[in-house]
């Protein structure tokens, strides 16, 4: 019952108070619940083998590995917010004197959070012109087939993830497309593996861009941190976008080949649609300007200019261009504010690690808690970080999260063992965008389930996420030890 303001009738024996805490369904207060109960027990007998047991860990890596292991506790268990989470730990660092304020407060200033915030404006400015939905109808109307059609709309919604930030942001783009198509297949059978095919490749083509999931700047500092290199757009494109690329074309032909017979898949598409009209001087100018950020961020190499002052230069031209469309102030309120803090907050808990050498502490636990044959084995730890990455959304259903817990307490450990860091980082981020089992997992999937008619259920999201499962792990196992071990990053 809420809170009743105002009513100032004084309280008789017997009456009903102005205010009564929140119930659960049961009678139970929402803090009392069983789940949170058991978290609350988990905190304590953590935090008393922390303080208890390493003799050889300092005061400072005592306290910020209780901070870490209450935060995975609050992202896990709890109902608390991802970014209520990482608030709570930065503000505990911060008092304790394991990280200065000004540290705090600097991350907010990191280049990698300036990228995102005007990609952002950028992606509002972009649909508010419709360039996007415009160039998939565009293509959709030039196929022959279904299956032409599948693999064609595949390739476009990859392209999206380099210049369209965060995957809930791009489904709620391509939504629009989605119902046109779905419109024109009309059968069942056709709208339900359309529907799969959306937030599958949205989701899996994410890991070939730096911004295209908030869990790739978390990844790219980490990397920076433990091996002093920066991995830049192009970088990063060079490295996980021939795994992105190839994931989404063999997810396509699951898709395709599961859900829809040889018949189907051969079915001539002849749309009904009409193709817009030719595009206005403003597009052109947007569509000039997008095309000049990108080719800025690719080669940053050669002029050394910043990604994130060249996403600002670009999103201030294509506001100024696109100011007949969408104004600043509302392309600025489209920015996930939730989000940026969310990730400058996990850089000061990274950091936190790596400064307090609970990174090292952890490797050495684990090393000799193990058999040396089982930490020595490249092929095994890299498996291990696999299915644990791949499995990793039936638990933690944010991906920015998944990274924030996996890569400080599972993957910089190993690394520090000696092996490949940036391999196991890689490994990490790519198979947490495998997150296709439930439509909790991401809010791509949810979206598409319930686009205003009958799409999916349960039992397709199960069926078509137990055959790309071991797709995705033999391409994580091949890239792991056969692709990025070669690249050379200095």
């Amino acid at each position: 019952m809420k809170s009743t303001t105002g009513n100032h009738q004084d309280h008789m024996p017997g009456a009903q108070p102005d205010y009564v805490p929140e119930q659960c369904d049961d009678g139970i207060p929402d803090w009392c619940t069983p789940q949170l109960m058991l978290a609350a027990c988990f905190a304590l007998a953590a935090a008393s083998l922390i303080w208890t047991v390493p003799e050889t860990l300092t005061i400072d890596g005592k306290i910020t590995l209780t901070v870490m292991v209450f935060a995975i506790i609050g992202w896990t268990m709890t109902q608390l917010g991802d970014t209520t989470v990482a608030v709570l730990a930065a503000l505990t660092l911060s008092v304790s004197g394991v990280i200065k304020s000004q540290d705090v407060y600097a991350t907010l200033g990191h280049e990698l959070i300036w990228l995102i915030l005007a990609a952002f404006v950028m992606s509002a400015v972009l649909r508010a012109s419709g360039l996007v939905e415009r160039s998939l109808i565009f293509v959709a109307a030039r196929v022959a087939t279904v299956s032409q059609l599948f693999y064609a709309m595949t390739g476009l919604i990859a392209v999206t993830a380099f210049f369209i930030p965060s995957t809930s942001g791009r489904a709620a783009l391509l939504l629009p497309v989605f119902i046109v198509l779905a419109d024109e297949l009309r059968k069942k059978p056709y709208v339900r593996a359309l529907a799969l095919l959306f937030p599958t490749i949205i989701l899996l083509s994410a890991s070939g861009s730096l911004i295209g999931a908030g869990a790739h700047l978390i990844a790219a500092e980490i990397v920076a941190a433990k091996t002093g290199y920066s991995i830049g757009y192009l970088q990063w494109a060079m490295l996980a976008a021939p795994i992105a690329i190839l994931s989404s074309l063999a997810a396509t032909t699951v898709i395709l080949r599961t859900f829809l017979s040889a018949k189907l898949r051969a079915k001539a598409f002849r749309p009904a649609f009409k193709i817009a009209a030719p595009m206005s001087a403003c597009e052109y100018r947007i569509s000039a300007i997008l095309l000049a950020t990108v080719c800025l961020w690719i080669a940053e190499p050669l002029h050394g200019i910043d990604t994130g002052l060249v996403a600002l230069g670009g999103c201030i031209a294509m506001l100024h261009a696109g100011r007949s469309l969408v104004k600043s102030k509302d392309a600025f309120k489209s920015v996930e504010t939730e989000l940026l803090v969310f990730l400058a907050l996990t850089f000061v808990l990274a950091k936190a690690l790596t400064q307090s050498g609970v990174d090292v502490w952890m490797a050495e636990a684990v090393f000799s808690s193990l058999p040396a044959a089982s930490t020595a084995s490249s092929v095994m730890i890299l498996g291990i970080v696999a299915i644990v990455a791949l499995l990793a959304h039936l638990v933690i259903t944010s991906r920015t999260a998944r990274a924030s817990v996996l890569i400080p307490a599972f993957v910089l450990p190993l690394a520090a063992m000696g092996h490949d860091a940036v391999v196991l980082v890689l490994v990490t981020v790519v198979g947490t965008g495998f997150c296709q089992t439930m439509t909790s997992s991401s809010k791509a999937v949810a979206l598409f389930s319930r686009a205003d008619r009958e799409t999916y259920a349960a039992p397709e999201l199960l069926r078509l996420s137990g055959i790309l499962f071991p797709v995705m792990f033999a391409l994580l196992m091949v890239f792991g030890l056969a692709v990025w071990p070669h690249y050379s990053l200095v």
